[in-house]
């Protein structure tokens, strides 16, 4: 529980910090029920190349001021979709509108089936 706690903590500051870049649509998705690889993502969305780049570059100089956690990033903000992975179990998806709207993560990682068959909604909250 303990470890879950931090991992929200991380969340909330990678939302915190992607605010601060004047990031849009941002929204928490806690998936630890139902993810191995980890237990919250965070979607952002970012207006453009040079957009991405300052919501990362936010996201990873607030994260390792405060708890000196380094992300792990995979993609170039010239791709249009940034993956960071932040401290293992939290992965921010900084993505421009039209990435956002083609890979629908919300709606892909918005519902799952439980263990009796029935339909179970993932907590999501947009901030």
């Amino acid at each position: 529980m303990a470890e879950l706690v931090k991992q929200k903590e991380i969340a909330d500051i990678c939302v915190s910090a992607s605010q601060d870049k004047l990031a849009e649509n941002i929204m928490i998705m806690q998936v630890s029920e139902v993810s191995s690889i980890a237990d919250y993502f965070v979607l952002v969305t970012a207006n453009s190349v040079p957009h991405i780049r300052a919501v990362v570059n936010g996201i990873e100089k607030v994260l390792f001021d405060k708890l000196k956690v380094k992300c792990k990033q995979e993609g170039s903000p010239e791709s249009e979709w940034v993956l960071l992975d932040c401290g293992g179990a939290v992965l921010v998806h900084i993505m421009t509108p039209e990435f956002r709207a083609k890979f629908q993560l919300e709606s892909l990682w918005g519902d799952t089936i439980g263990k009796n068959g029935e339909k179970k909604s993932r907590r999501k909250k947009e901030v």
